[in-house]
């Protein structure tokens, strides 16, 4: 059975916006990744363009070290993917959703799950005591 014109359209558009919002979802994730590091643990993370983690704690040998940089390379794709895997299914999923919607509530994940992400790590490593 051949699929209208019309209906293909609809898809393509659906597929590409979504696309397009992950994108632009996942490139503020890593943009601000810093930013939200160093608001919840002030431990002297930047921006990305004026140095990013190289100011962290984590550099000072007799500091109390951030959780979040100290995680490493695999424990930070981890927490990394906790936030990326609710942002695509945000960018695609809530077929109902204008995109408009489904853009401010990938990008809303980010500091939301972030945030969550960062006090449990913080509480479990004992960053606060």
């Amino acid at each position: 059975m051949l699929v209208p014109n019309r209906m293909l359209s609809r898809l393509e558009t659906e597929w590409i916006s979504g696309v397009l919002i992950l994108v632009v979802s996942l490139a503020a994730t890593w943009a601000f990744a810093p930013d939200l590091c160093q608001f919840v643990f002030q431990c002297g993370c930047t921006h990305l363009w004026a140095g990013g983690m190289s100011h962290c704690n984590t550099h000072m040998a007799n500091a109390k070290h951030c959780p979040w940089c100290n995680a490493g390379e695999g424990g930070y794709a981890l927490l990394f993917l906790g936030i990326a895997l609710p942002q695509a299914w945000l960018s695609f999923r809530p077929r109902s959703w204008m995109w408009p919607l489904r853009l401010v509530a990938a990008l809303l994940a980010f500091p939301v799950l972030g945030v969550m992400e960062a006090v449990a790590l913080g509480l479990i490593s004992g960053h606060w005591r």
